[in-house]
């Protein structure tokens, strides 16, 4: 069971600017799961999403591959599990709207995004 919420771009900026650079958006949410579905990986309808998992170690970057048809992506619909220590980030378009940014975080990892408490003395 998946838990999501809007986030700040201050709070995800570490992460959205390594996936996407040329994002310019200001829509971000953050998707608390173990694993994610990888949908809509070519355009149809107007609508595409592009998948990006970030090690968190490193920063490092791979791109699930998208296709130009159906019959060409047999991962489209497919289950990944969210290995803590990576984030996934989907840039959704839908009926040529683009949907902002949805970054997925494994429950281990989300203590990276919570906010710092103010500590009173």
């Amino acid at each position: 069971m998946a838990n999501s919420f809007k986030v700040s771009k201050r709070d995800v900026e570490s992460v959205t600017t390594v996936a996407f650079p040329e994002y310019n958006g200001r829509r971000f949410k953050l998707e608390i799961s173990t694993n994610v579905m990888l949908a809509n990986l070519h355009w149809d309808g107007g609508t595409k999403s592009v998948f990006r998992a970030v090690r968190l170690s490193d920063n490092a970057v791979a791109e699930v591959l998208t296709s130009s048809a159906p019959w060409n992506c047999k991962i489209n619909g497919s289950y990944v599990e969210l290995p803590e220590g990576t984030v996934i980030v989907e840039h959704a378009v839908f009926c040529g709207k683009d949907m902002g940014l949805r970054i997925y975080v494994n429950p281990n990892n989300m203590t990276k995004y919570l906010p710092t408490p103010e500590v009173k003395l």
